[in-house]
């Protein structure tokens, strides 16, 4: 359980790793992190921080070896969010020496970072409009294949605005409906009471168009 605790964690964006590949996650947060608490060389506008690739197994001791740091170094600059560069002379004066120096390029993981935000927003967007799809095709079989009847009306409907309207109102409508009918002696069988009938039915016919979807 000490594993757990006693190392100093390497921590990462899951989102970059997903972009750009978990080894290149990994170097570019290690660099970023090198960079931002040590003292570092100032050259050309930008800090710099020199590593063999030999330190950068010791760095990060999952790459196992070399070859797997140089193959991420060179998919870091192919994506030019890392510039690595044999800076010796122009910084320490000394000749011979091309052990590389590195700095990120601020301005390419900027970019990345609103590209992903943007793709995550275009999928929520399209997560959104499929799920209302799917809520406008039930409500819109429901009202296909329903009865006419109270019991269909019990469940909720949607306005053309897509409003949702509450079940006691609509059952409220539906009970004044049945009052009135019943204190005209309403009956669909009695053709004499017509003036009746059609008073009622003028009523529902409102009623069902106030709520239809």
């Amino acid at each position: 359980m000490n594993l757990l605790i006693q190392d100093s964690p390497h921590v990462f964006s899951p989102n970059l790793a997903k972009a750009i590949g978990l080894h290149e996650c990994l170097m570019l947060q290690q660099l970023h992190w090198l960079i931002q608490h040590n003292d570092c060389n100032y050259y050309d506008g930008h800090f710099w921080w020199k590593h063999t690739n030999a330190q950068w197994v010791e760095t990060l001791p999952y790459f196992q070896n070399e070859k797997r740091v140089l193959k991420t170094i060179k998919n870091l600059r192919s994506k030019k969010l890392l510039f690595a560069e044999s800076l010796s002379w122009k910084i320490e004066k000394i000749r011979g020496d091309r052990t590389l120096w590195y700095r990120v390029n601020y301005e390419e993981v900027e970019r990345l970072s609103k590209m992903i935000e943007s793709a995550k927003l275009r999928k929520k967007i399209a997560q959104a409009e499929a799920k209302n799809k799917a809520t406008d095709r039930v409500v819109t079989g429901n009202s296909q294949n329903g009865s006419m009847g109270h019991t269909h009306f019990g469940s909720m409907t949607s306005t053309q605005n897509g409003r949702m309207i509450k079940k006691i109102e609509l059952e409220d409508l539906l009970s004044k409906s049945v009052t009135v009918a019943r204190a005209r002696n309403f009956s669909v069988d009695r053709s004499e009471n017509f003036s009746d009938n059609f008073f009622v039915l003028t009523w529902l016919s409102t009623v069902f168009k106030q709520f239809r979807c």
